[in-house]
């Protein structure tokens, strides 16, 4: 029976130590050193609140012990949070109960010791990232690998019209138009490959059956050993996007309209404009070819005159 419990001991995965009455550790286990990195010789036979430098000498930890032999009592999951020389801050529960000797009469205490940093932090950032989802205002959405819908946020009740409850547990099909039959089936083939999509556009469903563009982005979810599970998808609205751009196209398309009028009114002005000017030309010319003063004077004429004129008085010089 002793070497059953003491294999038992050695067998848990969480630290465990056994102390007298006198809180003096007469044994831990395998677990114990290797967390705390400490050795049997400076452990066994130590003042807990002695070992390891007294790292162990927390106020919470006295309060727990001190309750054991006076009350008898069983102490679970109590938090303590220390920062340790080797490990720096960590956070544990201690669960601790009274163990009874019948052959030597003595009395025991065993303390099982769990560390939950990881998890604590593990916690926090989940926490932290489903605040981020939540408060999100694209629809973002988790589904399996059988295309079964397994989280909704508000902004997919936003966009889509169902609440979490309605739309949890049903096919993500739900969202796709009855005119496209086969997008659902290609998107988790594509899923199952290990595959992401981005920004694709398309088009949804929402719960009233009215139709949004929407853009969405699709990527494959693993779980902690790597193994695909299923995929979460972000949808965004489109529709003011796509009212902006046929808004601009729009815009776009009536100022090239006005452009090409503007260069036919132009090229028959400058056609008129020439025309008019070659007529006076020969008006002129008929003019002096009667011996009589031109009647209508050009200003690219005089112009031209002047510059001859200039010309032929800087030679002189």
């Amino acid at each position: 029976a002793r070497e059953f419990a003491e294999n038992t001991v050695e067998t848990v995965r969480e630290p465990l130590v056994v102390l007298d009455q006198q809180l003096h550790i007469e044994r831990a286990n395998r677990a114990f050193y290797r967390h705390f990195r400490s050795a049997p010789a400076e452990t066994v036979g130590q003042f807990i609140y002695e070992v390891n430098n007294h790292q162990w000498d927390i106020p919470s930890l006295r309060e727990l012990l001190d309750k054991i032999p006076a009350q008898g009592a069983t102490i679970e999951d109590f938090l303590v949070e220390h920062d340790f020389d080797h490990l720096g801050f960590r956070t544990m529960l201690l669960n601790a109960r009274l163990i009874e000797d019948p052959l030597h009469k003595t009395e025991r205490i065993l303390l099982a010791i769990e560390d939950i940093t990881e998890r604590k932090q593990a916690q926090a950032s989940s926490a932290r990232l489903a605040a981020i989802v939540e408060s999100s205002e694209d629809a973002i959405i988790s589904k399996d690998l059988g295309g079964i819908i397994t989280s909704w946020n508000q902004g997919a009740q936003r966009l889509f019209g169902y609440t979490a409850q309605e739309a949890m547990g049903q096919p993500a099909a739900i969202l796709i138009p009855p005119d496209r039959p086969d997008e659902e089936r290609h998107i988790l083939e594509r899923v199952r490959r290990g595959e992401s999509m981005d920004n694709y556009q398309t088009i949804r469903r929402r719960k009233d059956g009215s139709r949004v563009d929407v853009s969405v982005t699709i990527s494959p979810i693993k779980d902690a050993q790597g193994r695909l599970i299923g995929a979460a998808s972000i949808a965004r609205d489109m529709t003011e996007r796509k009212q902006a751009d046929e808004s601009l196209r729009q815009s776009h398309a009536q100022l090239q309209s006005h452009v090409e009028e503007l260069t036919r009114f132009n090229r028959t002005a400058v056609g008129r404009e020439v025309r008019m000017i070659e007529l006076k030309k020969e008006v002129n010319e008929l003019c002096l070819k009667h011996g009589e003063t031109v009647r209508y004077p050009l200003e690219f004429e005089r112009e031209d005159k002047d510059v001859k004129r200039q010309t032929w008085d800087d030679k002189t010089e």
